[in-house]
């Protein structure tokens, strides 16, 4: 069954079958600009889970390729993450702290989700023009772990009171419902009857219930049925709960899947098992809506029901809770499996061109949930704002809201505020009066202040043919309304308009916030007005939340930032934010820039921007100025325009404190092994009697270095004494700059004699660069160590390990030793050898026909030999710093 996003749920006439199938199909992947390599998604995964070294190594090889998104299991087992294929899908699609994703083993609404993102990444990379809209938070910090505790299924002992003689599925949406109604303890009992036909083989069966004779024992139930571990009371209890729902959704029960639809369950939740209920659609309201709607009832503590459709069908589960990612966390009623964060707004294909809206055709995927409230005392209703045939005023492209005259500076009763440009976007006439909202920072109406028709039936009787404002109808008049401010506390709040319905008997509903509208933010100080948001109506952006970072800034690095942006005016952009390091001197050092975004009007979107410190701000307390490039669609033209981006509350700056010392990224992702003189591995061990040689080869991704020309030298680091061994490195110096991949260097050759390590002992790898005068280990502290040890070497003990005896120090040669680099300038310089005053080697480095030679040293005092090809012979040095 094909069904296009406009016509689902607005007509509600084709309500989809929801079934438990479990198909996966597998399409071909594209290449084309924006696509992630998987690298790059290793690099990414790497920052939410351990990855397989397997899997990374196997990532950075030219054989990988591209895919819609790639799926990591955390090598520990404690999660997984899917990192999106294409960067216009953003960067994670979905995550778990806990469990994996076997796609083998998925419900079919996992299915669903990675074929819906499937179908996402080919339309993106067919039609470059299409985008997917931008994830829209309220507040970046702001999330509500997971509601559920439940980990239920579809099979024993859930459909243990499904008697067909073989074993069906009680069905998704039944499942999803009953871990919902698990969840609130609700009803005791159901009321009403239903019943209806079901085919059976050649034959059809009626099913029957009277709900009123079912009582439900919550307490019986468990959160988890594990085999053996319940009893039959307990699985009775869930049993019947289950059956009853199948019955009352019309559940087509078969072998292969059972399926009732989105509209059966809103009807049963309501009839049969008393639930105050709204259905709500992704293409009735805007993804900012949407999202904001879901994070509203998952706040307030309501699991959501929820449900995506494709045209191979669909399927159904709970909503119920969301990070500040902007993820929402999925519990798909598969026993666990699958359970985790996932992205909502990737399923909303946009179009940035009117010729381009064709290609959505190619794209079905509608999400729809259900809000259900248990109709028990302390409970609240739903919104009347949020019920299906309810009106639903909404700003704009031309809307504006300001003070009338100047702004007041202190709380008064006579401030007045005006807006214009609103229109009902809902199926029902508007009639009813529109008016001012004053709220408190919890979201708390205050004060209501009507406009002048209030008391004359309010503003549609007064100004509209037939006292309605119609769907789709504008109301261009200004309007303007006393906001009255005295007497408030010390505190914030938000002016914002709002709306209220005048009901057949005369009698007036309950004031409602409008969709997508501008507002006024201030804060109340001791007497004082302070403004913290303001509307406008030229183009305007404002950071409405603290920039959060992912982890503490570090030199070099590319840090990530997420910064909450919001739309001040009332037009839809194309928006990529850019972050402006500036030093104490004023001085513009680094620039970061997110991808492009589509942000909506009055909305507030999170834009991942990453930032790079370089190393001459170490110490240095710097401004981040923020500033947009906007693009806006005119008439199907683009206009672009960069803007500054207001600072937080109009008033706070945006300054970071480097530190001096301890905040350094070199390498990424870092695959470390032992290869033979033919180049072929051979794991981490070192094997004399089948190699007469080995060295140890490093290929790593450059995150950070900003710039650094030097040496990056082998260290080996013994477990047990902690006795280090330094090796020297091919090349000898390597310039290296932020973004690099694939980047290589060798150890000298390991032969028996020339580098003593204990057989059968882990020597732990280290990479030292020299930093500061500082010889800095900067091997990746979150990857695993890596160690290697040799096998039937000569030296079985610590005893077996003898100093090397140096038994002259001679000053010939052209050497300084400062700041930790020794300096050698030799004619006919063949090698480099580095001893402890113990006689220990530290380091041999090969000149390579080089005539000097620079190396890193820690502090400390050292014998120096140097092998030359002339007269000159060998040379020793003591040398010290």
């Amino acid at each position: 069954m094909k069904i296009y996003l406009k016509v689902f749920r607005t007509l509600r006439k084709n309500s989809l079958m929801l079934l438990s199938l479990g198909v996966f199909l597998l399409s071909g992947t594209l290449t084309f600009a924006g696509n992630v390599t998987p690298a790059e998604a290793v690099a990414i995964a790497e920052r939410y889970v351990q990855v397989n070294k397997q899997v990374r190594r196997m990532a950075q090889t030219r054989t990988a390729k591209l895919s819609p998104y790639y799926i990591y299991n955390d090598d520990r087992g404690k999660g997984f993450v899917v990192v999106a294929g294409h960067d216009g899908m953003g960067e994670l699609l979905a995550y778990s702290d806990d469990g994996k994703l076997d796609t083998t083993n998925a419900d079919s609404g996992v299915r669903d989700l990675l074929r819906a993102y499937r179908q996402v990444y080919r339309q993106l990379n067919l039609h470059p023009s299409l985008t997917t809209r931008a994830v829209a938070l309220k507040a970046t910090g702001d999330e509500v772990r997971p509601l559920l505790k439940t980990y239920w299924g579809q099979h024993a002992p859930f459909n243990n009171r499904l008697n067909f003689g073989y074993d069906v599925p009680t069905g998704c949406v039944a499942t999803a419902m009953s871990q919902i109604m698990y969840y609130h303890r609700w009803p005791e009992h159901g009321r009403g009857q239903n019943s209806y036909k079901q085919q059976q083989g050649d034959s059809i069966m009626t099913l029957s219930a009277d709900f009123s004779k079912s009582t439900y024992a919550w307490q019986s139930m468990l959160p988890v049925y594990q085999r053996g571990n319940y009893s039959a009371e307990q699985a009775d209890a869930v049993a019947r709960l289950l059956r009853d729902l199948g019955i009352a959704t019309n559940m087509q029960y078969s072998k292969d899947g059972s399926g009732a639809t989105d509209n059966d369950a809103e009807n049963a939740f309501a009839t049969y098992f008393d639930y105050d209920v709204a259905a709500i659609s992704l293409d009735i309201e805007s993804p900012v809506g949407f999202l904001d709607i879901m994070r509203s009832e998952l706040r307030k503590g309501f699991p959501i029901f929820m449900a995506g459709s494709s045209d191979l069908g669909g399927h159904a589960w709970v909503a119920d809770g969301f990070n500040h990612d902007g993820l929402v966390h999925m519990n798909f009623g598969w026993y666990g499996n699958g359970n985790g964060y996932y992205a909502v707004s990737v399923l909303n294909l946009v179009a940035k061109k009117k010729e381009d809206y064709k290609q959505l055709l190619d794209f079905r995927y509608n999400p729809v949930i259900i809000l259900a409230h248990p109709n028990k005392a302390g409970v609240p209703k739903i919104e009347e704002s949020l019920r299906e045939q309810t009106s639903k005023l909404s700003f704009d492209v031309g809307g504006d809201m300001h003070f009338l005259g100047a702004k007041p500076t202190a709380p008064t009763a006579d401030a007045k505020v005006v807006y214009t440009h609103f229109y009902n976007r809902g199926d029902k006439p508007f009639k009813g009066d529109v008016g001012l909202g004053i709220y408190d920072e919890k979201g708390n109406m205050m004060r209501t202040c009507p406009s002048d028709y209030y008391a004359k039936g309010g503003y549609t009787v007064a100004r509209f043919q037939g006292g309605e404002l119609a769907h789709n109808i504008l109301a261009a008049d200004t309007l303007a309304f006393k906001a009255d401010l005295s007497n408030l506390k010390n505190g914030t709040y938000t002016l914002a308009p709002v709306y209220a319905e005048r009901k057949a008997d005369g009698k007036w509903g309950q004031w409602t916030r409008m969709k997508m509208a501008p507002r006024i933010v201030l804060e109340v100080q001791n007497g004082k007005v302070l403004y913290d948001e303001l509307p406008s109506n030229e183009p305007a952006l404002q950071l409405v939340e603290k920039p959060i970072l992912e982890d503490s800034l570090q030199i070099g690095v590319r840090n990530m930032v997420h910064l909450a942006v919001r739309k001040l005016d009332g037009r839809d952009a194309k928006c990529a934010i850019r972050a402006e390091v500036v030093d104490e001197k004023g001085q513009l050092v680094s620039t970061g820039v997110s991808r492009s975004l589509i942000i909506y009007p009055y909305g507030t979107t999170v834009f991942d921007v990453p930032l790079t410190l370089p190393r001459q701000v170490k110490g240095q307390k710097c401004r981040i100025r923020i500033k947009a490039d906007v693009t806006h669609y005119i008439v199907d033209k683009e206009v672009g325009t960069r803007i500054d981006v207001k600072d937080y509350k109009m008033r706070e700056p945006w300054y970071v404190t480097i530190a001096k010392t301890g905040n350094e990224k070199f390498f990424g992702s870092t695959i470390i092994s032992v290869e033979d003189a033919d180049g072929v591995g051979h794991g981490n061990e070192i094997d004399y009697e089948a190699l007469q040689k080995a060295r140890l080869h490093a290929s790593f991704e450059v995150v950070g270095a900003a710039g650094y020309v030097g040496p990056v030298r082998y260290q080996l680091t013994d477990m047990v004494t902690g006795r280090v061994v330094s090796l020297g490195a091919d090349p000898s110096s390597l310039n290296l700059t932020e973004g690099q991949s694939g980047i290589g260097v060798y150890s000298i050759w390991m032969a028996k004699n020339n580098v003593q390590l204990v057989n059968g002992r882990w020597y732990k790898v280290g990479l030292i660069v020299n930093l500061d005068g500082k010889d800095v280990d900067v091997f990746p502290k979150w990857e695993n160590p890596y160690c290697i040890r040799v096998l039937n070497g000569p030296y079985n003990s610590d005893d077996d390990i003898t100093p090397t005896v140096i038994n002259t120090t001679e000053t010939k040669g052209n050497i300084t030793f400062e700041g930790g680099v020794l300096n050698i300038q030799q004619t006919g310089l063949q090698t480099v050898s580095v001893y402890s005053l113990n006689g220990a080697l530290v380091q041999r480095v090969d000149a390579a026909g080089k005539n000097n030679l620079t190396i890193s040293l820690p502090h400390g005092t050292y014998i120096v030999k140097i092998t030359t090809n002339t007269a000159a012979g060998n040379l020793v040095r003591k040398v010290s710093w």
